[in-house]
């Protein structure tokens, strides 16, 4: 009997005491609870297993990680050859005041739900709605382009209205693949300061690691010429720890939405890119489309603007300011 109990006590704490050091990263008090009963082998994962410097990533390194995936590009990134082009156009692009009204109406038409906007809304309220979120926009346009004016390395007059066809498509997108969804009445700017934000920051990322690639004392510093092959090497700016030095943190466009916490940005932020499906490229010919379709019609595509006209040419009136 005496053996009987040994063999059985033994049984009950062989499996704890011998993979201790394996099972740390459970909960000791499940692992005495369970352990008779559970075959220790069937409870370690391959986590478990790494090395000391594999762990549970904290929420805030997820939401940096998942930042990384989307907003870090590599050299041979599919988005780096069309910004290529699009940057080269840095005094042509401009903002103008019907982009800015185009985007309001886009933004309403498709995602303001028509019940809850227009039913027993008088029409001076949906007016003053639509000149509200007109306003809202003009001033995060020049809000956000002094800010970036200090982040970008180079000096890029056309970020904001390239940044702005970019949100521009990530709407329609989202009407694409969500084409049931409508949001609440005023949701407008809600939508419009998260895609705006979400395209910026897209736009950062390439311009860093552009800026990154042509330093001398860069390891990816050689830069291939127009047309030429992309280099597959990854840049080395894959760490979720430089994301703030290369794009605005979402505390700074939360200050200036004027409206929004950062938590509540974040958590926006996030469910655009879920559901666009973390995939924030735009094509060159998609750009053009759009640039044509929505721009004024004295600002032509960028391939075919005349050389040597710059912005302070244009005979726009009520152009947002560009810094």
């Amino acid at each position: 009997m005496a053996s009987r109990a040994i063999e059985k006590q033994s049984k009950r704490t062989t499996p704890y005491t011998t993979s201790r050091r394996k099972r740390s990263l459970k909960s000791p008090r499940v692992a005495y609870q369970d352990g008779t009963k559970r075959n220790v082998p069937q409870r370690v994962t391959p986590d478990s297993t790494e090395s000391k410097s594999s762990r549970v990533l904290t929420p805030r390194e997820q939401v940096l990680e998942a930042y990384a995936n989307v907003y870090i590009p590599t050299a041979d990134h599919i988005q780096t050859p069309v910004l290529k082009k699009l940057f080269e156009f840095k005094n042509i692009l401009s903002l103008s005041s019907q982009l800015v009204t185009v985007t309001a109406g886009l933004i309403q038409t498709q995602w303001e739900s028509s019940e809850q906007s227009t039913q027993n809304v008088p029409e001076q309220g949906q007016s003053g709605r639509a000149k509200y979120l007109i306003g809202y926009i003009s001033n995060i346009l020049a809000r956000s382009s002094m800010l970036q004016s200090n982040t970008a390395t180079t000096p890029l007059p056309s970020f904001s209205a390239i940044a702005l066809i970019f949100a521009l498509i990530y709407v329609e997108r989202l009407k694409r693949l969500h084409p049931n969804a409508r949001g609440e009445a005023g949701c407008g700017h809600r939508l419009f300061l998260v895609s705006y934000m979400v395209a910026s920051k897209y736009l950062q990322g390439h311009l860093q690691a552009r800026s990154n690639r042509s330093q001398p004392n860069h390891p990816n510093s050689q830069v291939p010429d127009a047309g030429g092959p992309v280099s597959e090497e990854p840049m080395p700016l894959g760490s979720p720890s430089v994301l703030p030095s290369i794009i605005l943190p979402n505390e700074q466009w939360a200050r200036m939405s004027g409206v929004f916490s950062t938590p509540e940005l974040t958590r926006m932020e996030l469910e655009l890119l879920a559901f666009l499906q973390f995939d924030l490229h735009v094509s060159y010919e998609d750009f053009l489309y759009h640039w044509t379709k929505y721009m004024d019609i004295n600002q032509l595509v960028p391939n075919q603007h005349p050389i040597g006209v710059s912005v302070e040419e244009s005979d726009d009136e009520g152009v947002v300011p560009e810094f």
